[in-house]
């Protein structure tokens, strides 16, 4: 087990000069660090540089104390679940797992006996003596996976690799089984304390998985922190917008007194701001609210309402699509046993301490005492 760290790092491309910029980032002994944000934001491009597989324009690579920056990707002692599989053809499932231990010199009743675990584990008993071509995309990124955990032995004290790299390793796993191995992956982590660092761009996992979540957005870092710190307390607009299933819903207004007035609505409705906030006089904020965290209610006069546009049953909860009066839309999670109709007239009951506010210029959020 070994931190890494990374130190400003820089990454382009002929003509995509903003791949990644002036990343700094420590992943922690024995944590599982989840890298996730949209397609395009550079989050695979800084696990290849981890791995060894791209150089980075600026900045250093350290794996526990040694910089590995210049350092090939064996000599760096990672293993990579590629979103691609990478698996040898002509080897059996057996082989495939057991390639990288073999390749290492040890032993073959220990080889076999790794094998046979991992195999275990990731529910690959019957496949063992098939080939890649005979299976499915999922039994085969099972496979990748399993290669990659056959290297860490059998707990924190056992010799493995330095770091797991995990590139979408359950993106080709349908629902059902990305669930059984999200949580098989969860324990496996617990069990072996090997460091891990892993990409997604589902949000979920994201969520689900991470010790902590670093949010990546055009190359940058928008924050690190634990999944629920990032979800009470997003740093910015765009991290609020991304993480949370319904997205989160927006006011956007400017600050009168001690209170943030919607554009658009009627002058009676004032968004009271926080005791500890105080921005300047007429300064626009954006007012973000979680769909858990409005409440549906009878209209009232001066308060935030609108008329149902559309229904969703999502099992145990309803999410209403609510318009206001603006033509904004708002989403509301209610229980399922919620009696609605679309066309309906509802008010929308917002929970004060649950409401976030943004700078609608820089879109960060605001620190309290800011003025």
């Amino acid at each position: 087990m070994t931190a890494v760290r990374l130190e400003a790092i820089d990454k382009t491309f002929a003509g995509d000069p903003c791949v990644l910029q002036g990343v700094d980032l420590e992943i922690a002994d024995g944590e599982l660090l989840v890298l996730v944000g949209p397609s395009g934001c550079g989050k695979s491009t800084l696990l290849r540089i981890v791995a060894g597989l791209e150089a980075p324009t600026r900045g250093r690579v350290r794996i526990g104390e040694r910089d590995v920056t210049q350092q090939e990707p064996r000599e760096r002692d990672v293993a990579m679940v590629f979103q691609s599989y990478a698996l040898y053809p002509h080897k059996r499932v057996r082989e495939n797992l057991g390639f990288g231990l073999r390749m290492r010199g040890v032993a073959q009743a220990e080889i076999e006996r790794r094998v046979a675990a991992v195999a275990r584990r990731l529910g690959l008993e019957p496949l063992l003596d098939r080939r890649p071509a005979a299976l499915s995309g999922g039994q085969r990124q099972r496979v990748a996976l399993g290669r990659a955990l056959a290297r860490c032995g059998d707990g924190p004290n056992a010799e493995g690799p330095h770091a797991v790299l995990l590139d979408e390793p359950l993106s080709n796993l349908d629902a059902r089984l990305r669930l059984e191995t999200r949580a098989e992956l969860t324990r496996l982590h617990r069990e072996l304390g090997v460091t891990m660092i892993y990409v997604t761009h589902d949000q979920e996992e994201a969520m689900t998985l991470g010790d902590r979540i670093a949010v990546l957005h055009a190359g940058r870092l928008e924050q690190v922190a634990p999944p629920l710190q990032v979800y009470r307390e997003p740093a910015s607009v765009f991290v609020a917008d991304f993480i949370g299933v319904p997205p989160i819903n927006w006011l956007e207004g400017r600050v009168d007194g001690d209170a943030v007035v919607p554009d658009g609505e009627r002058e009676a409705l004032r968004i009271a701001l926080p005791g500890g906030l105080r921005p300047g006089q007429g300064r626009r904020l954006r007012v973000g609210f979680r769909p858990a965290d409005v409440a549906l209610t009878a209209p009232e006069p001066g308060g935030l309402r609108g008329a149902v546009d559309v229904l969703e049953a999502l099992g145990s909860t309803l999410v209403a699509h609510v318009r206001s009066d603006t033509g904004a839309l708002h989403r509301v999670s209610t229980p399922a046993e919620t009696k609605l109709a679309v066309g309906e007239s509802v008010g929308l009951a917002l929970v004060p301490e649950r409401l976030h506010f943004f700078d609608a210029e820089t879109g960060r959020r605001l620190a309290a005492g800011e003025a």
